[in-house]
């Protein structure tokens, strides 16, 4: 997170379709932290198995949206960019 904490000093410069697809990828990638965190505690290592496989489950359907968001960012910032030029 320290890149977020270094570009959200900036980030009012950018037009506002650019911060709020940066901002929502940021809070995605702050949730998927916690979960890393939630999958290392011991309450979870004491969940029956198939609820932990639904977890798991669930954890790789958000790492897959989060990616979906990283591209939808940088495709909107790069259309920015070559519209400048």
């Amino acid at each position: 997170m320290l890149i977020f904490s270094e570009i959200v000093k900036e980030i009012y410069i950018l037009p506002t379709e650019i911060i709020d697809a940066v901002l929502l990828f940021y809070a995605h990638v702050a949730t998927m932290a916690q979960l890393t965190v939630d999958l290392k505690s011991e309450h979870f290592n004491g969940l029956p198995r198939e609820r932990k496989a639904r977890f798991y489950l669930d954890y790789y359907s958000l790492l897959l949206f989060t990616r979906e968001l990283a591209d939808e960012a940088l495709d909107i910032l790069e259309d920015e960019i070559n519209s400048l030029a």
